[in-house]
């Protein structure tokens, strides 16, 4: 019930927001990596799909994402985005893309630097 109860969460926020994804060849209608945008132009959820990872798979996600965020909003846009402090694969990733470190209770929140592409 509890896993039902996080997908059900998940694919709200999903269908609610602008999204990115990567689709494969043999199944075209389900994403094997997908980023979700806020209103604001912040990062939302980012996901891929375990038998997928460590292809570079979120970094383009992510790089395109905030292309488009910044061309919407403006290139000083100060986007953001929330990362668990055990996420060391998402921190890894934003602090590759030259996201700057700001620690909140159990999260790290994320500042991308104005103007940066």
């Amino acid at each position: 019930k509890q896993w039902y109860q996080r997908r059900v969460a998940i694919t709200a926020g999903i269908t609610q927001r602008p999204c990115f994804g990567i689709f494969s060849n043999s199944d075209p209608t389900t994403p094997t990596a997908w980023l979700a945008v806020y209103g604001t132009g912040s990062i939302g959820q980012l996901h891929v799909k375990e038998g997928h990872r460590g292809r570079g798979l979120a970094r383009i996600l992510l790089r395109n994402a905030l292309k488009i965020v910044q061309n919407t909003h403006g290139m000083e846009c100060r986007v953001h985005a929330c990362a668990e402090k055990t996420n060391t694969a998402s921190l890894n990733l934003l602090l590759s893309e030259g996201w700057q470190l700001q620690p909140f209770n159990h999260k790290i929140i994320l500042f991308r630097k104005t103007g940066e592409q």
